[in-house]
């Protein structure tokens, strides 16, 4: 068998830094199962239980991986191309504590690699964490909605206040119970204008 230039040095590369499973696992694919469905009142675009995607959601939110990025990327693309009108995407956002440890805001990553045009934007800067949650995979159900509560707040009303005729989209990368979207929304739906269309979507359930 012949070997590519490019084919030996990722093979040395391999060896010298042996990759992790998933990310060896992700390298052979090239999308991820679309199937769109709807969690109490949330989108979501996959399903968590399927081994492709928890693969990509886990390199994306823990390692940022680009190539689980990208999948996610077209994940959301997907949807994104069955929907007409203006859309602002906004993320939802890490605590300040988690965002300094990890380096980044998984979701923001995957927004990032999206083609943007003036009806498709990404918003950032309007909602924030006000205190840093304990970690809701660690929680019971009863658990997670009490640890999110005033976990939110809104740092750019203005903003919000100037977006005019289009759909907001509040996106998160996992949905379990559901609690952290429902009080990002919360905070988030009130100073909207009435013009507007919030929606909850996350990419897996």
């Amino acid at each position: 068998m012949q070997y590519t230039i490019m084919q030996i040095v990722s093979l040395f590369l391999d060896f010298i830094f042996p990759p992790r499973a998933n990310e060896r696992f992700l390298r052979r694919l090239e999308t991820l199962p679309y199937t769109p469905s709807n969690f109490e009142g949330t989108i979501f675009l996959s399903s968590f239980q399927d081994k492709r995607i928890s693969a990509a959601i886990t390199e994306n939110k823990y390692h940022n991986n680009h190539h689980a990025t990208k999948l996610l990327e077209q994940l959301l693309g997907n949807w994104l191309g069955t929907q007409s009108g203006a859309i602002i995407l906004i993320p939802v956002p890490l605590s300040k504590v988690r965002k300094k440890e990890r380096g980044y805001n998984q979701v923001s990553e995957v927004l990032y690699c999206l083609d943007t045009t003036e009806d498709k934007k990404t918003l950032e800067d309007v909602l924030m964490r006000s205190k840093d949650t304990t970690p809701q995979t660690s929680l019971t159900k009863a658990e997670r909605l009490t640890n999110m509560t005033d976990a939110f707040a809104v740092v750019n009303a203005q903003k919000l206040a100037s977006i005019k005729k289009c759909t907001v989209v509040l996106i998160d990368d996992v949905i379990t119970t559901g609690s952290t979207l429902k009080v990002a929304r919360a905070a988030l739906a009130p100073l909207l204008p009435p013009d507007t269309k919030l929606i909850t979507l996350a990419l897996a359930h």
